[in-house]
């Protein structure tokens, strides 16, 4: 694990190293995934998608952690410089949650769509497994990083890990259930599902791969949140922020798929775009 990549002395963190990477990766997968005919459009939605991303991630991340950093702003205050304090609270509020920018990049999806009257689902059929390959590459960062960690299991388990000092969340010398590796794993795999799923199937209508992915995924991720072992991700009612949001995702897929079997319209899905 290493949280830093030291290029010419300077030290630059690998989640950010391995943010950019799933963002070249996502690009390269984008125009070779479509035809020169509509790829003018997949880079436009690529381009909105990254934005929203970046926006929900951070603003997602901002509400879970607000309630903690203002219930703890007056022993910052006590305690700290006013210059520290707000170094103190914009460090706090620097880091960006997966779902975030899921729905971030959804709704900017959403609105470029409604906009200019671009087809949605054909998009959302072709970005939906990009995405997958994306947050496997993003999980990688994660892991050298030392956030989103599982939680403690026994040392001689196959899939311990034992993060060193300098670990930027988890703590060190303790090992721990190697969760960013596991997710990004099933990413891969409902990313392979669907592959091999438009191959077989082909079908003529746009949106099962939307289906997949937001059956999958959230079905997986809501599991999965059971096996963490940090402490910042937000609880309501026993559950998680993400628990929450992978019910709504699932249950949006449930929904999308009925509409599909039952050739519900669906806007601005006019022409097949990917």
């Amino acid at each position: 694990m290493r949280p830093f990549l030291i290029v010419f002395g300077m030290a630059i963190p690998m989640f950010f190293v391995m943010a950019m990477l799933a963002i070249i990766v996502s690009f390269g997968l984008v125009l070779a995934c479509t035809r020169k005919s509509n790829r003018l459009d997949a880079v436009h939605y690529f381009v909105v998608i990254i934005c929203g991303a970046f926006v929900g991630a951070w603003l997602l991340h901002t509400l879970v952690n607000l309630p903690r950093i203002i219930n703890a702003w007056q022993i910052i205050s006590a305690t700290m410089t006013l210059t520290n304090a707000l170094e103190y609270v914009f460090t706090q509020l620097s880091g960006m949650v997966f779902y975030g920018g899921l729905l971030g990049g959804l709704a900017a999806m959403l609105a470029y769509s409604k906009y200019f009257k671009v087809p949605l689902l054909p998009f959302m059929d072709m970005f939906a497994p990009i995405v997958l390959v994306a947050h496997a590459v993003g999980r990688l960062g994660c892991f050298f990083a030392g956030c989103c960690y599982g939680m403690v299991i026994d040392a001689s388990h196959p899939l311990a890990i034992v993060y060193p000092p300098g670990s930027l969340g988890a703590p060190y010398g303790v090992p721990l259930l190697a969760m960013p590796l596991i997710e990004a794993s099933f990413n891969l795999i409902i990313a392979g599902a669907i592959y091999i799923f438009v191959r077989i199937k082909r079908p003529s209508r746009p949106g099962y791969c939307v289906v997949i992915y937001l059956l999958a995924y959230p079905a997986v991720r809501f599991i999965l949140e059971f096996f963490r072992g940090d402490i910042m991700r937000g609880v309501l009612l026993g559950m998680s922020t993400s628990q929450w949001i992978s019910i709504g995702l699932f249950s949006a897929g449930v929904a999308l798929y009925i509409s599909l079997r039952r050739n519900v319209y669906i806007p601005y899905n006019q022409k097949q775009g990917s």
